[in-house]
């Protein structure tokens, strides 16, 4: 009896249609995926733009809400998170403004800004050694991101402020030398190392700093020089 030989062609045929429809299918998914991740990208702006708009004029709890759904839909958006922080401080709402920084911080890493966004919450919540910490965090990649942005003077200042209030006076002193370095129209600033050098026992340095900032039009160093310096 002669054997039949077997034709396998047809059941190759329908494992190479099958391949081909699993591809096709897994391709059509990916491009609509992708097409749900372009919209929602793009409502995301839309939202980011009407919060713009909402905190331009002071309406910072709907802002808040619109930037709260910007990030839902797509997280990787730095501006969103600048933007939430800047309405929740006017809202004074630290909590929100804490836990999305935290988020941020997941995503951007290495940001500086960021980092001293969130020591300005903890500072305002009196969390003075967690607000220390962020912003030892910012010096730190300031000097990998650059310290030519405007800000990085109050880096320094906002760190010396904390340590003015735990009354280390040296640390505090260290830190506003150097954030007057960067910024010597702050007279605010000398207001403060008038504070850490008075406590330091060099009450002539500290008359002189109040002096100058007087000098520089913040009425509030009168204080300090009637109480310190007859």
């Amino acid at each position: 009896m002669i054997k039949r030989p077997v034709n396998r062609w047809p059941f190759a045929l329908k494992w190479s249609l099958s391949v081909l429809l699993s591809v096709y299918c897994f391709l059509n998914t990916i491009q609509s995926q992708a097409q749900i991740l372009t919209d929602d990208h793009n409502l995301a702006v839309d939202l980011i733009y009407e919060a713009k708009t909402l905190i331009e004029n002071s309406n910072y709890k709907p802002a808040i809400e619109n930037l709260k759904q910007s990030v839902a839909l797509d997280s990787i958006i730095r501006e969103e998170y600048t933007l939430l922080t800047q309405a929740c401080f006017y809202q004074n709402d630290m909590a929100t403004a804490k836990e999305y920084l935290r988020k941020a911080k997941l995503i951007f890493l290495e940001d500086d800004e960021l980092c001293y966004y969130l020591g300005k919450v903890y500072e305002k919540e009196m969390n003075l050694q967690l607000a220390i910490n962020e912003y030892g965090e910012a010096i730190k990649w300031s000097s990998v991101n650059g310290t030519d942005y405007p800000i990085v003077f109050d880096y320094y200042a906002s760190r010396g402020t904390c340590y003015l209030l735990l009354g280390e006076y040296q640390k505090a002193l260290t830190d506003l030398d150097q954030a007057f370095a960067f910024n010597n129209s702050k007279a605010d600033i000398l207001i403060k190392r008038g504070i850490a050098l008075y406590h330091l026992n060099q009450k002539e340095e500290a008359c002189r700093n109040w002096e100058k900032a007087y000098e520089m039009g913040l009425q509030q160093a009168l204080v300090y020089l009637d109480q310190n310096c007859k």
